[in-house]
This record gives structure tokens, C-alpha cells and sequence, in this order.
């Protein structure tokens, strides 16, 4: 790769003063997309995935992706980074799409054994994705309907907490791929038509998402306003759970409203910032399409 000192001098030594002011432009595009030549070159193509530049993170895709199984190990530790935000975790997954079977393998051996944080952050980073991951698939409804395998003794109501997390995550990221997820319809119903338990907030918030998933991923709403009306009455007195259901309607809009019976029948008893988020909801949903 050519260092910033050559740029330099060979700018100095170029004869026509016009292409010598191109030139440094020209030398960085070359730096941007040369070949990694070692592991600090690597290094910096992953850094680059976080730029805000599309170009630049491009030209790093495509290096990186030319690599191979050699730069697996450096694109999982930019996944388990604290510090990476969302568009490196966003690219590194698609470049784990790209290698095939060794990048899909990596990937699902991540979401399967990673911390319940990581795991949350790279699920995130593949909803970004949408319809990009649509190869991902089968090891998000994996995801998605497994419990959490940590491999040591751990505070029960952490692990569950965080499972919760990794799972509403998976589905949300099922939900923004749309039609190409239709293989995970089947397992989204059963989420959704899973006995009401009252106790277990986190099986009944896996009911809310599984639900906006079934309706991202087939446009019926149908089922899933069903679902959501089981939520609401099911959650009625816990008010965090209540948002949530009220959330995923929003995101519904007019589409749900066969839910507005029921919005106003326990709207009828609530009070403050409930009551307000409800009668907002209803609005919504009950306005005409333009």
C-alpha cells in the first residue's frame, strides 16, 4: 500500500500542476481499495466499515470480502466490540453473508454462544439489514425460539431478562426482511397462540413481536390484531407491557384497527400518560387512509 510520505512526494515531483492537485484524491481512492496486505491492513479496512462515508465503507466491503476465511477472526471481534456502532456491525454481517457457509457459521456461532449484549447489538445490526439477510433466516427463528445457553451459573432473573432481549431482538429482525422470511410464519404462530400467562411478561412480549413480525412478513393483519388484542388484556395491569402492545399497534396503524373496541372498552378505567397513549393510539387507527 502506498504511505502517506509517497503520496507526498510524488505529488511534489509530478509535472503538470493541475493532475499533481487530482493526485492525492486519486492515491486515496487507491488506498481506500488495494488489497490487505497484513493483519494492521485488516485492521484498518474494518475501521473503515464505520465511516459515515457509503463510498468508503463500500471499497472496505469489498477488501474485506476478498480476504476470505483469513479475516473471520477480525470481523468477530469487531462484532463483540463494545464500541463499534451500528453501521460496522451492519457491514460486517453482510460481509459474513457474502463469504457463505464459513461466514454464516461464524455468525450463527455468535448469536448461539455470545454474551446476551452482543448478541442483542448484532441482531440489531442485521434488522438495519432487511431483506439483505434474508440468508439468515433459518438461524433467526433459531434465535428466536431458543432459550439462552450460558455455560455458567448466573442470576436466573438476569439470563431471562437478557434471553427476552435476544429473542424480541431476532424477531424484530425476522419482521424487517418482509416477505422472503415466510418460512418462519409457522413458528410466529405459535408464538402468538401460546396460552395467556399472566406471570410471565417476557412470553407475552414474545407474543407482541411475534405478531408485528407475522404482519411484516404476510400484510394480514388479521392474526396478529388478534394476538395484540390477547396482550392487551392480558397485560392490563402491567404498564410497561401495555406500552409495548400500544407501540406495535402504532406501528400497525389503520391496519389494526379492529383492536379500537377493546382500546376503548380498558380505556374506560385508566388514567394519565395510559390513558393519553391510548386515546393517541385510537386515533391512529382509526384514520382514514389519504
Amino acid at each position: 500500500m502506498i504511505s502517506p510520505a509517497e503520496v507526498t512526494t510524488i505529488t511534489k515531483l509530478w509535472p503538470h500542476r493541475y493532475l499533481a492537485a487530482l493526485l492525492p484524491s486519486i492515491l486515496l481512492g487507491i488506498l481506500i481499495v488495494s488489497p490487505a496486505s497484513g493483519m494492521s491492513d485488516i485492521q484498518q479496512l474494518i475501521d473503515r466499515l464505520a465511516s459515515n462515508d457509503s463510498m468508503i465503507r463500500s471499497g472496505a466491503m469489498d477488501e474485506l470480502s476478498k480476504e476470505g476465511k483469513r479475516v473471520l477472526p477480525h470481523l468477530e471481534e469487531a462484532l463483540k466490540t463494545p464500541g463499534s456502532n451500528v453501521q460496522q456491525r451492519s457491514a460486517v454481517v453482510e460481509i459474513l453473508g457474502r463469504m457463505g457457509k464459513p461466514g454464516v457459521r461464524s455468525l450463527r456461532s455468535l448469536l448461539r454462544n455470545g454474551t446476551g449484549k452482543n448478541r442483542r447489538l448484532i441482531l440489531e445490526a442485521m434488522r438495519e439489514l432487511g431483506p439483505k439477510v434474508k440468508w439468515a433466516v433459518p438461524m433467526l427463528i433459531d434465535t428466536a425460539t431458543s432459550a439462552a445457553k450460558t455455560g455458567q451459573k448466573r442470576d436466573r432473573g438476569k439470563v431471562a431478562g437478557e434471553n427476552f432481549q435476544v429473542r424480541a431482538a431476532a424477531l424484530r429482525a425476522i419482521g424487517s426482511i418482509g416477505p422472503d422470511a415466510i418460512k418462519a410464519v409457522p413458528k410466529l404462530i405459535g408464538l402468538m397462540k401460546k396460552p395467556n400467562n399472566r406471570e410471565n411478561h417476557e412470553a407475552e412480549g414474545l407474543r407482541v413481536y411475534a405478531a408485528v413480525a407475522y404482519w411484516e412478513i404476510k400484510g394480514d393483519a388479521k392474526l396478529p390484531v388478534k394476538a395484540l388484542i390477547t396482550a392487551l388484556k392480558t397485560n392490563i395491569k402491567c404498564e410497561g407491557c401495555f406500552q409495548r402492545v400500544l407501540r406495535c399497534l402504532n406501528e400497525m396503524g389503520p391496519a389494526a384497527r379492529n383492536a379500537v373496541p377493546t382500546l376503548k372498552s380498558i380505556g374506560r378505567d385508566k388514567t394519565g400518560t395510559i390513558e393519553s397513549a391510548i386515546q393517541q393510539t385510537i386515533a391512529l387507527l382509526e384514520k382514514e387512509p389519504s
